[in-house]
């Protein structure tokens, strides 16, 4: 007689509200985002639910800099929004 394994259950994706509160939903449970270029970025990624390019983020994010220091920007705030302790899972091309 064989012992069969039951299938371990497969993690939920996470449930990104924007309405009213902006937060998500976690295996681990609801994560209010919180005012913070990091979960605004998370937000707009979300609400796309497709490729941004980084010349839109960086003139959404910062209208008043110059080209060059706005990209710089865009790709501290990636690599910043990465480093969140549930470390969120975002695609990016290298440029």
């Amino acid at each position: 007689m064989s012992t069969a394994v039951p299938a371990a259950e497969p993690e939920a994706a996470p449930y990104v509200r924007l309405l009213g509160e902006p937060a998500i939903t976690l295996a681990s449970g609801r994560l209010s985002f919180l005012r913070d270029r990091r979960y605004l970025l998370l937000a707009y990624l979300a609400y796309h639910r497709d490729w941004v390019p980084r010349e839109r983020l960086a003139r959404l994010f910062w209208p008043a800099h110059e080209r060059g220091d706005a990209r710089l920007n865009v790709r501290q705030l990636l690599r910043r929004t990465r480093r969140l302790w549930w470390r969120p899972e975002i695609e990016a091309s290298e440029h």
